[in-house]
Parts: structure tokens; sequence; C-alpha cells
């Protein structure tokens, strides 16, 4: 049985100091458009191609230009457990549920993220794992935690290392000035959708 795997790719190019966005353009194709998974499948990578270009009016760039690539897949709900032991046994002490956080996650540059901009740039575009809202309902309410929250903690943990959630500095190769490829590792276990 397969099923089709559609990418939702959403990227930015961030440049300090870069001219105004009408000044450049960006423009990307990938390898292939869908994934198909059956019972065989072992993984994929799927290449973003792209290239930066710049209209007539524009000087050439000295310092080259920035690019981080974010592929996230299908929004989920899940629901987490802390367990604690209790007269010998491992039980459920405690629940958050992360709600309509993204199934899978994936964050390319070609450089170090705190390198490309400064950090209320990132903040504000929700730039890398460390900066993406993983919204949890506590008591009712639904807000994103800080950042040292034990269960926030915890859940990326588990999505690094089913590989669900990646970030690659330099996983964005230039290829020439203005021409770039970044590889999107598509694990065995991705959520199809």
């Amino acid at each position: 049985m397969s099923a089709r795997w559609l990418i939702a790719l959403a990227f930015a190019a961030m440049v300090a100091g870069a001219p105004p966005a009408s000044a450049e353009r960006l423009i990307s194709t990938l390898s292939t458009s869908r994934v198909l998974i059956a019972s065989n499948f072992t993984g994929a990578d799927v290449v973003l191609f792209g290239s930066v270009e710049r209209d007539a009016q524009t000087v050439a760039r000295r310092g080259g230009h920035d690019i981080v690539v974010t592929v996230s897949g299908p929004r989920e709900t899940i629901v987490t457990f802390r367990k604690q032991r209790v007269a010998g046994i491992w039980v459920n002490a405690d629940q958050r549920t992360f709600v309509r956080v993204p199934s899978y996650l994936t964050v390319l540059t070609n450089r170090t993220i705190n390198d490309i901009a400064d950090i209320s740039t990132l903040r504000r575009t929700q730039t890398g794992l460390a900066r993406t809202l993983l919204p949890q309902e506590i008591a009712g309410d639904i807000a994103d935690s800080i950042r040292e929250d034990p269960f926030r903690l915890a859940f990326l943990r588990l999505k690094l290392e089913q590989r669900l959630y990646t970030e690659q500095q330099n996983g964005v190769t230039f290829l020439t000035p203005a021409l770039f490829r970044a590889a999107i590792p598509i694990p065995d276990n991705a959520p199809t959708g």
C-alpha cells in the first residue's frame, strides 16, 4: 500500500543589511514533488534547488546570501507523559498536550542560524528548532511554554531521536554565488500527508 507524502515547504532568505525585497527574487524547485511511501520505504532525500536573482539595477552583493529552508509536515496534537516511580512501579505522574505542532520539521541553513540574523528577528520569524512555537494545553489554556520547560525539552529530544525534527547547519550549499541546493531528509517513519 502506498501513500503520497507531500511536502509543505516554507523558506526565508534572511540577509543582514539586505536591499529592499523587490531587488532580489528567490527562485526554487524540488527534485521531486512527491514521495511515494510503500511498505518497503526506507527514507528518501528530496533536493531543493534554487537561485537568488537580482534585477538589472541591483549591484552584486559582496558578502553573499544566507538561506534558511524550513520544511514542515502536517500538524498534530500529541499527549506526552512524565513517568514517576511509585512503590517500585513506574506510573504516569503528569501529562501535557502539545496542540497542533508540526509532525515533521527540518531546518537547513548555509551557516549557523545565530550568524544569519539577530535574536529578535529569529524569534519573530520562528526560525530554528529552539524558536519554533510548540503550543501546549496547560490547565485549559493553550500557550507556548518557556524554552527550559521539561516537557518541551523532552518533546524535542524525542522528535530529534526519531529523526522527525532536524536542524542542519551547512545543510544549504551554494554551488555558485547565487545558485544553491539543499537535501531534505525524509525518514522512514515520516508521517503521510
